[in-house]
């Protein structure tokens, strides 16, 4: 199977299949702090063997196309939810079926939370140097 793989600019690459950044790759007895993203540690529940495989021997799993549509998706639902959130109303499929009690929660830090790539949420396990991180998509109450 082709790997097709593209650079920052959006350039095709040669693909041949190993991680080039450092930070990606754990190496086993190392002291420092090493973050797993909420989708990695999905993907050591799957297949250990294969998570084994990507984060300490730097092996790139086959990758599937680009997730255009589920990103577009997400950002104009994320802009419709911020609306309501300004407004602190229900989104109005919400009240359509009766849930008006249901509001996005309203607070300043939110943009930095979603922001998976640069801050989002972090975890360290206690006693180790693993930290789980991730941004969230929403948050209601």
């Amino acid at each position: 199977m082709i790997s097709l793989k593209r650079n920052s600019k959006g350039i095709l690459t040669k693909a041949n299949g190993l991680r080039t950044r450092s930070s990606s790759i754990y190496i086993p007895f190392q002291t420092q702090p090493f973050k797993i993203s909420r989708s990695k540690f999905v993907d050591f529940l799957a297949c250990r063997r294969c998570f084994y495989l990507d984060r300490v021997g730097g092996v790139v799993s086959p990758s599937v196309p680009g997730w255009t549509l589920n990103e577009t998706v997400d950002r104009l639902l994320k802009r419709e939810f911020d609306l309501c959130r300004e407004n602190q109303v229900p989104h109005r499929v919400f009240a359509k079926f009766g849930f008006t009690n249901i509001v996005p929660f309203k607070h300043p830090d939110i943009d930095l939370w979603r922001d998976s790539l640069h801050h989002g949420l972090q975890y360290q396990a206690e006693g180790s140097n693993i930290i789980l991180h991730g941004g969230i998509d929403d948050v209601w109450f």
